[in-house]
């Protein structure tokens, strides 16, 4: 029996996937999965608000930095899944740092939550500098 369901799982990652894969771009195939990419939230949701929040908690943490938020400039879901309860946004954000110097950052949120919509883990996946004012 166990040798049926390798040559099962073989086919479909050799035979049926790559199909898929070409007759669809990422985009397309990815919303299969979850819920439509790039869908824009509301920047003064207390959602997205202690989203960024944490966000600038964990990068202070992990190069000793000090870096305050101004304001939310956007905030997309790049990517949701339903079944596994992750997410994926892109927030931009005006940050001052020390010398009080406000510059553009994009950051890239992992976030993963349980089956009630309660946070259980939030990662920054990236924290990169757009534009010095």
């Amino acid at each position: 029996m166990g040798t049926n369901w390798l040559v099962i799982i073989m086919l479909f990652f050799f035979g049926f996937a790559p199909l898929c894969s070409a007759a669809l771009s990422w985009q397309e195939s990815a919303s299969l999965i979850g819920k439509s990419l790039y869908s824009n939230l509301d920047v003064n949701s207390q959602k997205v608000m202690q989203m960024a929040g944490l966000a600038i908690d964990q990068h202070n943490n992990r190069v000793n930095g000090n870096l305050r938020l101004v304001q939310v400039l956007s905030c997309k879901d790049v990517f949701h899944t339903r079944t596994l309860g992750s997410s994926v946004f892109d927030l931009v954000m005006l940050v001052k740092d020390k010398p009080n110097k406000t510059n553009k950052y994009l950051v890239r949120v992992y976030q993963k939550r349980s089956r009630d919509k309660q946070l259980i883990h939030q990662t920054v996946v990236k924290f990169e500098l757009i534009e010095r004012f």
